[in-house]
């Protein structure tokens, strides 16, 4: 590791000799060359620029392109990128612009490395920063620092606070420099900065996204793609940390999730904290998975009342799901807490850019104009979207009819496979639909955007991946057909069940994600090496354009994947425990594969914070829910104790189960607190912490008062005290008209009348 951490910065200073990599850049916008690029009519070159008061300013070429009749790629390419260079310098942005490796293309390097630029953004947009250990010392508060509780607190970015604390005369601290006071980084400022490096790629962003929609830019063709900048050093770091195959082999499933954080934002890095939980919760289940395998497996061998001993089996073992799963929910909920204070995330969205509607006056300003979108269209789109999705779940049901219809007399390996590809067909076509429906809901802030997409492919694929293993558990044995025949054993639903999950869940999750993952590597090395021209040199800053994207859809599809492998577990483990064995391992794989794959073939995401993992919380609550329902009618359906009972004994058993899961539940959700002991104590810190800073700052605000008699009872001549005397004006009611007036009523009031604030205000002022 430190001969490829010496070869690395060997690298890094010859690239920086050459001017092909510089540590000043934070984000790249990759623009066609308008003197080779080919010239054609440009439509909707309105929906690239945003509505905002200040555009024409700021952008005035394009701007002007608008009043023209017909506008050419050229004419839009020139007219952004001279805007651009002219406006984000003036916006306190370092701006260098270099030709690619075939000329074929622009990089325009943005960077954000003037520290009196990064406070204005902080200060302008009220960002948080945290305060810095150094200065809760100079506080006189002592706390150990190598505790995780010690954390500081969070605060609203003040250029008037390091002042205030220079004049109290704190120690450390000076008038006119906020390093002291706020903490400082240094991953790419060597003096340091206040602001980490996704803070600084989200100003940009920001910045831009207040007058231009990036992604209507390249589907106009003025751009052709923009991205974060990797740092070598710090991607070299989680490669060896993170992105090796080999840590797979860590039943702990650790990671560096603040690196995470730090590099990419907080919602991947929940992402990543969700998935290497959920690898040790299946870890803690994998142990009860076996042994009730073994069990079953030794039941079926001797052939000594097996369905009465598989239906015991099979009870017990979804006990244990319906604790285990009531249980990690709670756990995980602890951990995203804790994330949530440490890294002070407060929630607050941001709108995007390509929210549409017409300037009005804004709700808490009226002399300020604002976007706003039309009520009626965004109704109407969620109905439309959900008229869309519902007639999507039709046509999966429809395929999984004719697909039992087809496989009915023999569920084998070509079953699972026929199956594997309908589920995948379908899911293909339906993720761009998703995607339509959602941009046309108009949302004005990312994190509405994200739920709704999130809500959509997870209903549709509920239906597309569990309800053909629901309907061999549920319905087939009261259908025409019956249950599907099984050799050996004959007619038997569960039997066909359980090949049928193992197939499938192998084909679809195993298989495919394995698949994916070195089809996307290959791709970009060949793209790469392809356009490169084979081995001719090309710059790190440039090589990253050819790497694969992996923003806010990917990323859904990614949690997607790993959810829906979590309900086979909640919905069939108790049917399958197999089940468990095989999702233990997807997990581990997905992790594991997607670290590697981020780490060497894939573009940084845009960073993006979310207390969270947004809606995919309640989606796992809803999975909860049904699978306590599915396991009790998996029992009352195929349990042999009730083969001969009455349809109103299945139902009475049926609800006291979910009775008594929903009382199981309870108790947990009662003894599993929202806090654990360490973001408790961080917390009582963090108050203790501001209390103490708020005393200082506001010290000598209130002016003081001086007592008539205060020198005189300071030498305890108490005599001087003057005595109340009643004949004195401020204690005598004189009985003159104009008090007579205020304290009377105006009108003649009633004995049952009740008097009004303002009544009372009169006779007792």
């Amino acid at each position: 590791a430190e001969e490829e951490e010496k070869e690395e910065e060997a690298a890094e200073e010859a690239a920086d000799r050459a001017g092909s990599h510089h540590t000043d850049t934070d984000v790249v916008i990759v623009l066609p060359n308008p003197g080779v690029a080919e010239e054609k009519a440009v439509t909707g070159l309105a929906q690239v620029l945003v509505q905002n008061l200040g555009g024409k300013e700021v952008l005035p070429r394009l701007y002007a392109l608008l009043q023209e009749e017909q506008v050419t790629t050229a004419s839009l390419q020139t007219c952004l990128i001279k805007d651009l260079m002219s406006a984000l310098p003036r916006a306190g942005f370092r701006v260098k612009i270099f030709n690619s490796l075939d000329s074929t293309q622009l990089f325009l390097r943005i960077g954000l490395a003037d520290e009196a630029a990064v406070q204005h953004y902080m200060a302008a947009d009220q960002r948080r920063s945290q305060l810095a250990p150094e200065l809760v010392a100079g506080l006189g508060v002592e706390q150990n620092p190598n505790e995780e509780a010690s954390s500081p607190p969070w605060v609203t970015f003040s250029v008037a606070l390091p002042q205030k604390l220079a004049k109290e005369g704190v120690k450390g601290v000076k008038a006119n420099h906020v390093q002291g006071v706020y903490r400082t980084y240094h991953g790419t400022v060597p003096e340091g900065s206040i602001a980490r490096g996704t803070d600084r790629v989200d100003m940009i962003t920001a910045y831009l996204g207040k007058y231009l929609d990036m992604e209507a830019a390249v589907a106009a063709g003025a751009v052709e793609g923009w991205y974060p900048v990797h740092r070598r050093s710090r991607l070299q770091q989680l490669r060896f940390m993170w992105g090796k195959w080999s840590r797979g082999f860590d039943v702990n499933c650790r990671q560096p999730i603040h690196h995470l954080w730090h590099y990419y934002g907080s919602r991947v890095a929940f992402m990543f904290a969700w998935t290497g939980f959920y690898c040790k919760a299946l870890t803690a289940l994998l142990v009860p998975a076996l042994v009730c395998l073994a069990i079953m497996i030794g039941t079926w061998t001797v052939d000594y009342e097996v369905d009465r001993a598989l239906t015991i089996l099979q009870l017990s073992f979804s006990a244990v799901i319906i604790v285990w799963a009531r249980w990690a929910v709670n756990t995980w909920h602890q951990e995203r807490n804790y994330f949530i204070k440490a890294w002070g995330l407060d929630g607050i969205p941001r709108a995007r850019p390509q929210y549409k509607g017409a300037l009005v006056p804004s709700p808490v300003n009226d002399r300020e104009l604002e976007v706003q979108g039309s009520l009626a269209g965004a109704v109407v789109w969620r109905y439309v979207s959900l008229s869309v999705t519902l007639f999507f779940c039709a046509a999966v049901l429809f395929s999984i009819y004719m697909w039992f219809t087809l496989f009915q007399g023999r569920m084998d390996l070509v079953a699972s496979l026929c199956l594997s590809i309908n589920i995948k067909v379908f899911e293909l076509i339906f993720r761009p639909v998703a995607v339509w429906c959602t941009n046309k809901e108009n949302h004005m802030y990312d994190r509405d955007y994200a739920n709704a997409l999130i809500w959509k492919n997870f209903a549709f694929e509920s239906i597309n991946y569990y309800y053909p293993f629901i309907y061999l558990m549920v319905f087939a044995k009261y259908s025409a057909a019956g249950c599907p025949v099984v050799e050996g054993i004959g007619p038997d639903c569960v039997w066909a069940l359980r090949r049928q999950l193992m197939g499938t869940v192998f084909f679809l999750v195993g298989c495919y994600r394995i698949g994916e993952v070195i089809f996307l590597y290959a791709l970009g090395r060949w793209k790469l090496y392809y356009e490169a021209g084979g081995d001719s040199p090309r710059s790190f800053m440039e090589e990253q354009y050819h790497y694969t994207e992996w923003e806010l859809r990917d990323q859904v599809e990614y949690m997607l994947q790993l959810v829906l492998s979590l309900g086979y577990v909640v919905l069939f483990g108790s049917v399958a425990p197999v089940v468990v064995v095989i999702i233990w391992a997807v997990f581990i794989m997905q992790l594991r594969g997607t670290a590697w794959f981020l780490t060497h073939a894939c573009r940084r995401s845009f960073p993006v914070e979310l207390p969270g993992v947004g809606a995919w919380r309640s989606c796992i609550e809803l999975l909860l829910v049904a699978g306590v329902v599915v396991s009790a009618l998996v029992l009352v359906i195929h349990g042999e104790a009730f083969e001969m009972s009455y349809l109103l004994t299945k139902i009475t058993f049926t609800f006291l189960f979910i009775f008594v899961a929903s009382v199981v539940w309870f108790a947990l959700d009662h003894e599993a607190p929202q806090l654990d002991g360490a973001t408790v104590l961080m917390e009582r810190r963090r108050k203790y912490v501001l209390s103490v800073l708020k005393d200082l700052t506001q010290r000598g605000q209130v002016p003081s008062v001086k007592p008539a008699v205060a020198p005189a009872i300071l030498k305890g001549n108490w005599g001087v005290i003057p005595r109340l005397d009643p004949t004195h004006p401020e204690w005598l009611q004189v009985d003159t008209e104009e008090n007579r007036a205020r304290n009377e009523p105006e009108k003649p009031l009633g004995a049952e009348h009740r008097y009004t604030a303002d009544e009372m205000f009169k006779i007792v002022p």
